[in-house]
């Protein structure tokens, strides 16, 4: 056994700590693959997705399957510090076995925008409340192909944001409500598992704020304006996408407490 040190890198991800956490972040693989794919001067994009993206549609011309798989690949690998961009990777590795040029392009704003957020990464605070929380959300009939849902939800651990996903939901919801329904039982589901683990590891809770059981979980509205949940199911305004990874903990290394 040998004593390291602090980490600081890991697998591609490389950890920089500051007063009272760490922040993880990938910009050296960003670096090797903007450069990977030739996108090192492409102009820089403020969002992954464009709010009328038009990526569900089957026109265009048919592109290279295997270097298709490659990029989203690496941007699957990428999303483990950035879960501002999972709902968009997750759209973009739907059209895996049959990619197209409008599919491409779709792709190629996502490593634009990468670039535009090269040294960002999520912030993990030390000094936080001990609760366990999350949001989620649903995208009713978002695909205009198949017509079905998006799931999405991210899961607190006080302030850090400690778990997200974006998938399409397995059967066609006939009401919003259904596939509002629907992620709010995935969410639940996932917090379960998650405080079952943290609990082996010695970590117990008051309570756990998501669905009414046994007076343990509880529901609670949330505005469309505080749901932080949106932005891995839909396409966001500048203003509203920035606010919303602002929240996730997706920060520069300069970083303050968020309440």
């Amino acid at each position: 056994m040998k004593d390291l040190g602090n980490l600081h890198f890991f697998l591609g991800v490389e950890v920089k700590n500051f007063d009272g956490g760490i922040h993880l972040s990938q910009s050296k693989y960003v670096v090797e693959l903007l450069d990977k794919n030739e996108m090192t001067f492409a102009k820089a994009i403020s969002t992954p997705l464009a709010q009328k993206h038009g990526i569900h549609e089957v026109v265009g011309i048919l592109v290279e399957t295997s270097f298709y798989k490659m990029i989203v690949g690496s941007l699957q690998y990428l999303t483990l510090t950035r879960p501002n961009i999972i709902h968009v990777v997750n759209l973009a590795s739907q059209f895996m076995q049959n990619p197209n040029s409008a599919h491409l392009q779709g792709v190629k704003r996502i490593l634009k925008y990468i670039k535009d957020t090269l040294h960002f990464g999520l912030r993990l605070i030390s000094q936080s409340p001990c609760r366990l929380y999350g949001y989620s959300d649903a995208d009713w009939g978002g695909c205009t192909t198949t017509r079905r849902s998006t799931t999405g939800y991210s899961i607190y651990l006080g302030a850090n944001c400690i778990y997200w996903t974006s998938k399409k939901q397995s059967t066609v919801a006939r009401s919003s409500a259904e596939a509002e329904y629907r992620a709010l039982a995935s969410t639940a589901s996932e917090m379960t598992l998650i405080m079952y683990l943290l609990h082996d590891l010695g970590v117990f809770f008051p309570i756990c704020t998501y669905i009414v059981a046994k007076g343990q979980r509880v529901t609670q509205f949330v505005r469309s304006k505080n749901q932080l949940a949106d932005i891995h199911t839909k396409a966001l305004t500048i203003q509203v996408f920035v606010e919303s990874r602002r929240k996730l903990g997706f920060t520069v290394p300069r970083l303050t407490s968020l309440r």
